[in-house]
């Protein structure tokens, strides 16, 4: 099965035909944003952890973080993915968006990640009060 995009010319505002997409696709579009999740759990009590995008999602002009790019020593889950893109941009399930780096600590370590945000579902976590 695919679904059938249809867009609005901005000089005409007569609807024009689109991109045919894939079952489970996604049309991500410029000023909206999207949360997302990884497939695999990452994190580890002994190395900071870092997410970015891949070089080809750069190339895609899809962001896929805003501000979480860094994950704390002992935080284990699914990172939530704040997605946005720069012009329209088709996404789907399972494709390869980010890479994790890991990092040595330097110095004593006082404690572990609490556990505000550590998601072992993987289901985007939005942001609540409190956990700022």
């Amino acid at each position: 099965p695919v679904t059938e995009t249809r867009e609005r010319n901005k000089e005409t505002n007569e609807w024009e035909e689109g991109k045919i997409l894939a079952e489970n696709a996604w049309l991500l579009r410029p000023g909206e944003c999207y949360l997302g999740s990884t497939n695999e759990i990452v994190g580890s009590p002994y190395f900071i952890t870092q997410l970015s995008g891949k070089s080809t999602t750069g190339r895609y002009f899809l962001e896929i973080h805003v501000t979480a790019g860094f994950g704390d020593l002992g935080f284990m889950g699914h990172w939530t993915l704040e997605m946005t893109v720069t012009k329209p941009t088709i996404i789907y399930p399972n494709m390869k968006v980010a890479q994790v780096a890991f990092f040595d600590p330097h110095g004593p370590i006082d404690m572990l990640y609490p556990g505000g945000y550590s998601n072992t579902e993987p289901t985007p976590i939005a942001g609540r009060p409190g956990n700022v």
